[in-house]
């Protein structure tokens, strides 16, 4: 390699082009790279999920970005244990499905996403806190990357058959007026943007 083809070559891996490459254009090795580690595991786990409820004529759940956003995702549980009390709640109040919210902070996966309840509201739980969710898997004490999307939600799923939860019937605006200094106080603490 000449001395101009090897500086032809530092300056592309620089600038994140191949050589002989003056597009411009990056190669997908390159864009690989510049990813964070957090947006290449939640890039696999969306892609892994809506695949998975794409093939699936009757899914558990289903995840959506909320307003493209990769690290804030809209999930829709729609099977709960229809004989728990929480099941019954939903049929009674002709709920569909729980909606929940993930937020995923910068470190992960090496810290958990949050997980809230978005509707409906659930009182008589052990596990939740205006809307908060607090698994055990959820705690940074507990945690450990291995966890995965599906995981998160399959315990929730769990918890929510189990545990005493029962669904409340409040208005929104009260529950909003409740939860959120909550909400303030907790995503500040740990460091999370909002939108």
């Amino acid at each position: 390699m000449s001395n101009l083809q090897e500086r032809l070559f530092c300056i592309s891996k620089r600038e994140g082009t191949s050589p002989g490459n003056n597009s411009g254009v990056r190669t997908s090795e390159d864009e690989y790279r510049k990813k964070t580690v957090r947006e290449r595991r939640v890039t696999k786990e969306l892609r892994d999920l809506q695949s998975r409820q794409n093939s699936d004529s009757d899914p558990s759940f289903t995840v959506d970005l909320v307003n493209g956003n990769l690290f804030q995702w809209e999930v829709k549980l729609f099977k709960v244990d229809r004989d728990s009390d929480f099941g019954k709640d939903m049929e009674h109040f002709g709920v569909s499905h729980v909606l929940l919210q993930l937020s995923f902070p910068e470190n992960f996966p090496f810290s958990p996403p949050l997980m809230t309840i978005q509707s409906p509201t659930i009182k008589n739980s052990f596990f939740m806190d205006c809307g908060i969710v607090r698994l055990e898997i959820l705690n940074p004490q507990w945690w450990t990357p291995a966890y995965t999307v599906e995981a998160i939600i399959m315990q929730f799923a769990a918890c929510l058959a189990k545990s005493n939860a029962r669904i409340q019937q409040v208005r929104k605006e009260e529950r909003a007026e409740n939860s959120f200094w909550i909400f303030f106080e907790y995503y500040f603490k740990h460091g999370l943007e909002i939108d």
